[in-house]
């Protein structure tokens, strides 16, 4: 009786710590995870990967060379701690847009999953009129080869 095993080979990498951004507003910090006593909190939980970005275009973007070797990019999103402002997120890869995330004044941040299958490169720009500065942050992102929640229903 033969045994056929099948083994997934899953990229994973993290924004802020894996991938860094090439070009940035002047609102922007990453967090790799690599001095515990360096972190933002979301929703009153403490992150020590990911970033901070200021909430208008001029200071609140970051670009990342992907290479196109990632299918996803997941984590949370939301206000740091002690600031309560509404923004959007656009997220463009190559130049066209992929998707746009809501960050709501005053509420919990929020999970999010968004396909970027062979873009190269990924920009994501602040869309609002008004900067406060190192106001949202983006917690334990990750670009992956296999969607995380598909992978995590795997693993279950």
């Amino acid at each position: 009786m033969s045994q056929l095993l099948c083994q997934i080979v899953v990229q994973h990498d993290y924004i802020g710590k894996d991938i860094l951004s090439y070009e940035h507003g002047s609102y922007y910090k990453e967090y790799s995870g690599s001095n515990k006593e360096e972190f933002f909190s979301l929703g009153g939980e403490h992150y020590c990967t990911g970033f901070t970005i200021g909430t208008y275009p001029n200071d609140g973007y970051a670009s990342y060379n992907l290479s196109g070797k990632y299918s996803y990019i997941s984590g949370k999103a939301g206000n740091v701690d002690n600031t309560n402002y509404s923004v959007s997120y656009v997220f463009y890869g190559d130049g066209e847009l992929i998707d746009v995330i809501d960050i709501k004044g005053g509420a919990l941040p929020i999970d999010f999953e968004i396909p970027i299958e062979g873009v190269k490169q990924l920009k994501i720009v602040a869309d609002q009129t008004e900067n406060y500065g190192y106001a949202v942050g983006f917690a334990d992102v990750v670009l992956s080869t296999i969607r995380p929640s598909m992978f995590m229903m795997k693993m279950a």
